[in-house]
């Protein structure tokens, strides 16, 4: 009886471990925030009701750019995907940190970063273009803008000066996605701290 209960044991191991290595393979890292907005907010492409969202990106890519989806509180939907680039800060903050344009006291106020938590490098959210060249003349500050999804992603002044920083994904590849190097000012703009934590999609 022993030695049957062994070998059962000794089966059941090797099958779990299988399992746990297929999904070691097979699986996905999330970087995800969970997000308290207390006012009016806006995201590439829709204006936020105050509440509780996730925010989720790929933390495997290698591209340049990525997509960020913005889910409801219990992740059962994706409320709206966009575009987001590389952004990088100073120093790293306990709390995953949202930044929002400065100087916008009315209507909803557009995001412009999401940083994780203890982490020196972010994501700085692309716009529509349109959009993009409103916030920028208003903020007086230079907004990241696209003119549709994986078209060229340029940094728009306050003026509307168009400057180059991704070049279209159409017909490119990977590595073949330019990039122009940029200053961008660290002047301090609102935040809203968040929660945030490393997972696996299935793992909700």
């Amino acid at each position: 009886m022993d030695y049957r209960r062994f070998i059962i044991g000794l089966v059941a191991l090797v099958l779990t471990a299988g399992s746990l290595s297929a999904a070691e393979v097979s699986g996905q890292w999330f970087k995800k925030s969970v997000i308290v907005l207390t006012d009016l907010s806006e995201i590439p492409g829709m204006v936020i009701e105050p509440g509780t969202y996730v925010l989720r990106a790929d933390d495997t890519t290698s591209d340049k750019r990525l997509t960020i989806d913005l889910l409801n509180q219990d992740e059962t939907q994706v409320l709206a995907s966009f575009t987001a680039v590389p952004d990088h800060r100073q120093r790293p903050e306990t709390d995953s940190v949202l930044s929002f344009f400065d100087g916008i006291t009315s209507g909803p106020k557009p995001i412009r970063t999401w940083y994780y938590q203890s982490e020196m490098s972010g994501y700085e959210f692309v716009y529509p273009k349109a959009r993009a060249k409103e916030i920028a003349k208003f903020v007086d500050d230079h907004v990241m803008g696209m003119a549709a999804r994986n078209a060229a992603i340029v940094a728009i002044t306050p003026n509307g000066t168009e400057v180059a920083v991704y070049s279209a994904l159409s017909g490119v590849t990977k590595t073949s996605v330019t990039e122009t190097a940029r200053e961008k000012p660290q002047a301090p703009i609102g935040e809203v701290a968040t929660r945030g934590k490393r997972v696996r999609p299935e793992q909700r």
